[in-house]
């Protein structure tokens, strides 16, 4: 496909309001990504970060998750510390304390070493919040809050905060899609364009503040400069918008990738994931409806045992199947959404066959052999352990 065709494709691209960014698994899934998660440590850790952090599991045993956790992949020290990263409509207490609680599971998981906590707020900020801000020197639209003790650092970013970088100009006619979001803290005048706040990627390609005035006379709203990045990934992600073309800044090198990281995701991971999600909620309603039968044989006078053990094991057997094609597997860390087991027929009819000639010599079947053996002659990739394969190749041989 030629460049332009591309470039129209993307600024015809919709997402799905659900899916739009700034909302959960979008969000997730762009800030995953090598390139943006790049764009993020150079600023939060520094450029010797780049390339050395990879997305890691952000649950814990009591159920509670980060949004996205990132880490160093040799090892945690004091100069590359974990980094987790909160996507958060409203800031306030309760929020804090449960950001505190989340950074103390990193602490004790990696060494007792203090993450930086980075926080992306899309819209309202607790006012008691905002005035015990400070200022830190690692980017001007960032600012810090105090983390004693449980975080080497707490940064936050917000719409006030990058406001002068966006240039909401109240000369503009209109088209503009920032005002409003920046809880009345937006300046129409930019001091702080030129200032390049530590991020050496080529994206920021910024070097004059002359396009403040010259906005006024962009009648499709299309910037000349460049945003810096991390500034572009908050403003995409505050913005929420569907599509590209609805944004001011759609020319802005950064804005653009997160789109085409946007459109991938729909393409294939989110759609992928959904499908799975749609299975699995239709499996469960036809088991309530199983049950509800089995209840209603019960309650219409004197029980009919074998029309209940009918309809039981009708049920059962259409949950085994369930299971039997979408058995969940342990995902990769660095995997957007999990993964499932398809139980391959060459994978089953090799067990199958080790397991009729191992028994001609043993009274029991090996089910650690079987798997070894065959993962040493390509089988059972899908499979995490021999006891994984042993209840698939039980429950299709029932």
């Amino acid at each position: 496909m030629a460049e332009k065709e591309k470039k129209l494709d993307l600024l015809s691209f919709i997402i799905p309001p659900k899916h739009r960014p700034g909302t959960d698994l979008m969000s997730k899934t762009i800030l995953k990504d090598k390139k943006v998660i790049n764009l993020i440590v150079s600023v939060l850790v520094g450029n010797y970060a780049i390339n050395n952090y990879i997305p890691q599991d952000g649950e814990w045993l009591d159920g509670k998750r980060a949004d996205v956790l990132l880490v160093p992949a040799i090892n945690v020290s004091e100069s590359m510390p974990p980094v987790l990263i909160e996507i958060q409509n409203t800031v306030d207490n309760a929020y804090i304390h449960r950001l505190n609680k989340y950074c103390n599971y990193v602490y004790d998981k990696y060494n007792n070493f203090e993450p930086i906590a980075f926080t992306i707020c899309i819209k309202n900020i607790q006012e008691e919040i905002c005035s015990i801000f400070s200022d830190t020197h690692k980017a001007s639209y960032l600012k810090e809050l105090p983390s004693h003790f449980w975080a080497k650092e707490h940064l936050i970013m917000t719409p006030a905060t990058i406001a002068n970088y966006i240039h909401s100009n109240e000369n503009d006619d209109g088209d503009s899609d920032t005002d409003g979001d920046s809880d009345g803290n937006t300046n129409s005048t930019n001091n702080n364009v030129n200032d390049n706040d530590n991020v050496n990627d080529s994206t920021n390609t910024n070097t004059s503040n002359t396009n403040t005035s010259n906005s006024n006379t962009n009648t499709s709203n299309t910037n000349s400069h460049s945003l810096p990045p991390l500034v572009a990934l908050g403003y995409v992600l505050m913005e929420q918008k569907c599509s590209l073309f609805g944004l001011q800044y759609k020319e802005d090198p950064t804005v653009i990738l997160l789109y085409k990281i946007a459109k991938e995701a729909l393409e294939h991971q989110i759609q992928n994931h959904e499908a799975t999600v749609d299975t699995l909620l239709e499996v469960a309603t036809e088991t309530q409806k199983q049950f509800k039968r089995i209840i209603e044989v019960v309650n219409g006078g004197e029980p009919n045992l074998k029309k209940i053990r009918s309809l039981a094991s009708s049920g059962v057997l259409y949950t085994e199947t369930g299971l039997h094609k979408y058995q969940w597997e342990s995902c990769d860390d660095s995997d957007a959404m999990p993964t499932t087991i398809v139980p391959q027929k060459d994978d089953i009819k090799y067990a199958r066959e080790f397991k009729e000639e191992y028994l001609k010599t043993h009274k029991r079947m090996n089910w650690k052999a079987c798997y070894d053996k065959g993962l040493n002659e390509g089988y059972f990739s899908k499979y995490k352990s021999h006891i994984t394969l042993k209840s698939t190749f039980n429950k299709i041989n029932k």
